[in-house]
C-alpha cells in the first residue's frame, strides 16, 4: 500500500505518472520481479507519457499492456488492445518493455499489466524546454529510490 502510495506523489512531483495494479500473471513465479522490474522503469513510463502530453496528446487513461517472457526472462511479445485510446503512448510503452529483462524462471510468462496516466497541464517555460524538461523528469525519477 506504502508503495502505491509513493508512486502517487512521486508521479504528482514529477508530472505525468502512472499507477499500476490488478495485474494478472499465467504464472505467479515471475510476480514478484515483474513488479519490481516495472516500478525500477518508471521514469522510463513517465517519460512517455509526459513527451504525448507536451504534444497536446490525450494521457489520462488506462491501459492494459501484455507481453510475454520467455524462460531465459527476455520479453519476447507486447500486444494491446487495438482501440487503445493513446496509440502513440502505447506504443512507446510497448517499447520501453521490450528493452526489459526478468529473472530467468525456466518457464514461459504471459503478463497483463495495467497502466494508468494522469496528464500534466504545463507551464509556459515547461513548454519552452519541451522534451527536454521530460528527459530532465526521467533522470530525476530513476534518482529516486522506493522504499
Amino acid at each position: 500500500m506504502f508503495g502505491k502510495i509513493f508512486l502517487l506523489l512521486v508521479g504528482v512531483l514529477l508530472g505525468s505518472f502512472l499507477l499500476a495494479g490488478c495485474e494478472s500473471f499465467s504464472t505467479y513465479r515471475y510476480k514478484k520481479n515483474v513488479k519490481s522490474v516495472i516500478a525500477s522503469n518508471k521514469g522510463e513510463f513517465q517519460y512517455c507519457a509526459c513527451v504525448a502530453s507536451m504534444d497536446g496528446q490525450v494521457v489520462d487513461g488506462r491501459m492494459e499492456i501484455r507481453f510475454k517472457i520467455n524462460e531465459s526472462g527476455k520479453v519476447t511479445e507486447t500486444w494491446t488492445d487495438p482501440e487503445v485510446y493513446n496509440k502513440n503512448l502505447a506504443a512507446c510503452v510497448i517499447n520501453e518493455i521490450m528493452k526489459m529483462s526478468f529473472e530467468s524462471r525456466g518457464e514461459v510468462a504471459e503478463v497483463n499489466y495495467p497502466f494508468v496516466f494522469v496528464g500534466k497541464k504545463f507551464t509556459e517555460s515547461e513548454k519552452k524546454m519541451g522534451k527536454e524538461y521530460c528527459e530532465n523528469n526521467r533522470r530525476q525519477s530513476k534518482a529516486i529510490v522506493e522504499p
